[in-house]
């Protein structure tokens, strides 16, 4: 009966320990599909819109919860060039951060008037 109770102790501890493992790895795999959204509503503006120094904070809900989302934009200026943006993206929920993406956005290429060369 002792040897029944030891390997069930470890047994439990195991399963206790893979269900966090899978939870945590859940709640990331949204906290980046969160990113991703957040980053293609930024890459449908132009680069030169935004604003370079700023910060926004917004909730976002996903998979029934709710998500903190930091977007920032140029915090290192020396990454801002010209049109090029550099944008940084932190995920949290409940205050604990999950994913953080950072890009950068610019314009490639001009499009000019008809008959411009």
């Amino acid at each position: 009966m002792a040897i029944l109770a030891v390997v069930l102790t470890g047994v439990v501890g195991a399963f206790i320990s893979n269900l966090q493992t899978n939870s945590r790895t859940e709640l990331r795999g949204v906290a980046v599909a969160v990113a991703q959204e957040k980053l293609e509503a930024l890459r449908r503006q132009d680069p030169r819109t935004l604003t370079a120094g700023s910060s926004s904070e917004n909730i976002a809900a996903a998979d029934g919860r709710s998500f903190q989302v930091r977007t920032s934009i140029c915090p290192d200026s020396s990454r801002c060039p010209g049109s090029a943006r550099q944008i940084v993206v932190q995920v949290s929920h409940q205050n604990r951060l999950l994913y953080t993406v950072e890009t950068v956005f610019t314009v490639l290429q001009e499009t000019q008037g008809a008959g411009t060369p």
